[in-house]
């Protein structure tokens, strides 16, 4: 399995929106699925705002 820290060119897009993300999943006690995080991350090519709601759902 790629490790989170390395997924390509997309990567460098979305890496904002994901560091948000896992602050948020931290502060809520949980640790997001690092298999949810890849797959959410390699969506990157359909659009961010796409991958903010995969993690959404992630999250919540």
């Amino acid at each position: 399995m790629t490790p989170v820290k390395y997924l390509g060119s997309g990567w460098r897009r979305i890496g904002r929106s994901v560091k948000r993300l896992k602050k948020i999943s931290v502060e809520k006690g949980r640790q997001i699925n690092r298999n949810l995080l890849i797959l959410a991350t390699k969506s990157h090519r359909k659009s961010v705002h796409r991958v903010n709601a995969r993690f959404a759902k992630c999250v919540a």
